[in-house]
Formats: structure tokens, sequence, C-alpha cells
């Protein structure tokens, strides 16, 4: 289903999402992390704002080789 939006904090992105039969955790995948410039804190089990950049989403560019 989607295009679907998803917002935290002062973060957006829009993705696709699968509906799934039951009763299924959500799980939020790589690329929509990336795309909000967020990062898991795994000391605090939470999701928070790239502390790098907190006021606005900041992409890395890759060279093609």
């Amino acid at each position: 289903v989607g295009p679907i939006e998803v917002r935290f904090k002062n973060r957006r992105c829009v993705v696709d999402a699968m509906l799934l039969p039951g009763e299924n955790e959500l799980l939020l995948g790589a690329i929509p992390l990336e795309d909000m410039d967020v990062l898991i804190d795994p000391l605090r089990q939470e999701l928070v704002v790239n502390p790098e950049h907190p006021h606005y989403v900041q992409m890395r560019l890759k060279k093609a080789i």
C-alpha cells in the first residue's frame, strides 16, 4: 500500500508499505531511516534525530567508481 508519509520529530519521508495478515510488529527499514537522517540509540533503545544534524536532514553522496 502507499505511498505513506512517515513522520518523526522534525523529519519526514514517503515510503511504500506492506500489509501482512495477523498482528505483526511494525518494521521501519534502513532506507527510510537514512532518508530522515535518524539513528537508533541502542543504550536507550529509542530512535533519535542525528545529533550532528539536529535541524535539517543531511545526506552523504557517494562517488561512482
